[in-house]
């Protein structure tokens, strides 16, 4: 999937390794979720297990792991003394994936399945 994207959407530019987060202890009913996140300094992409299981579609893990791999290409940047991390190009770039809207609807659709884990 990270190659699928980083050919079609960044011209095979991003150089970061993939990996799963850590698994959790029992299951558990969660107040948010963190759907991924990028290390700068590690260039490391990290998923969470909750995206492992059977009912998220392909498309949705996709745009987590599109999301993380734009970080890569847009600076941190500060404003008022706080890190941005998505500036109005970088929310501009995310909705540049070709199923954006079909998977902000899934994610509004099923975030409380996805806050069980």
């Amino acid at each position: 999937m990270f190659d699928e994207l980083n050919a079609r959407y960044f011209d095979n530019r991003i150089d970061a390794a993939i990996t799963w987060g850590p698994r959790s202890g029992r299951p558990r009913r969660r107040n948010s979720i963190k759907m991924g996140s990028y290390s700068v300094e590690d260039r490391l992409i990290r998923i969470h297990r909750s995206l492992d299981r059977a009912f998220v579609p392909r498309f949705f893990v996709a745009w987590i792991v599109f999301h993380e791999m734009l970080h890569q290409v847009h600076d941190i940047r500060v404003k008022n003394g706080r890190r941005e991390f998505h500036s109005k190009e970088f929310l501009a770039d995310e909705a540049g994936f070709e199923l954006y809207e079909q998977a902000k609807l899934w994610e509004r659709r099923h975030l409380d399945d996805l806050l069980t884990y």
